[in-house]
């Protein structure tokens, strides 16, 4: 009986934590997702949120090792419609999973968001347009 209350208690944890990703967009290579509940208003127009990029091959970079998945934590400026990563990290499985591949911060430099980009889909989410 208690082995099988432990399944049932693994199965909802592992559950409710995918189900805090909402896709908002995919192609061929990858699918995207966005955390709302790590939203964060930082300015009047600023937000911040954590990402998902879920490849369907295996991502090799130089000098990196193989990954599957990256997260992504990124401020959008809603109204100059631009954003920057603030921090990364990368992993060996999908969704997040796996162990810790690459980590860290990023130069945060502004980029302006093109319109037929992914991440405009992020901005859009984050800034609720």
């Amino acid at each position: 009986m208690s082995k099988l209350l432990l399944i049932i208690m693994l199965a909802l944890i592992s559950t409710s934590s995918v189900a805090a990703w909402i896709k908002v967009g995919s192609n061929e290579t990858v699918t995207i997702y966005a955390h709302p509940a790590t939203i964060r208003k930082t300015t009047a127009n600023n937000i911040e949120m954590w990402s998902l990029y879920d490849y369907n091959t295996v991502q090799k970079s130089i000098g990196s090792r193989p990954y599957m998945s990256v997260k992504f934590h990124n401020e959008y400026d809603c109204k100059k419609e631009q954003s920057r990563i603030l921090y990364s990290v990368s992993h060996s499985k999908n969704m997040g999973g796996g162990r810790s591949i690459y980590n860290g911060t990023s130069d945060m430099i502004w980029t302006p968001i093109p319109p037929e980009r992914t991440i405009k889909l992020l901005w859009k989410f984050a800034s609720g347009k």
